[in-house]
């Protein structure tokens, strides 16, 4: 929610953020790790934004199956990292 709210953003932003209330502390863990620079997770099928969030990029996957809701517009597909 703070990549979208305090940051800008590159991709589709097409439904609310679906995350916890509780902070339990995994977003500090990762800051410690100096070697983490990004970090992406799914569940919000209609979202698939990333964004630079405290020196982390915090990213979407995109919707990749057949049995989710959202638009038709919004197509398949998925995020490829290329990690060298």
């Amino acid at each position: 929610m703070n990549v979208y709210t305090y940051n800008d953003i590159f991709g589709l932003k097409a439904e609310e953020v679906c995350c916890p209330a509780v902070n339990t502390g995994l977003f500090s863990a990762i800051t410690e790790q100096k070697t983490v620079e990004w970090v992406t997770a799914g569940h919000d099928h209609n979202n698939d934004y990333y964004g630079l969030y405290e020196g982390i990029y915090l990213t979407y996957g995109r919707k990749t199956g057949y049995g989710s809701y959202g638009p038709t517009w919004f197509l398949r597909g998925a995020r490829v990292f290329e990690i060298t």
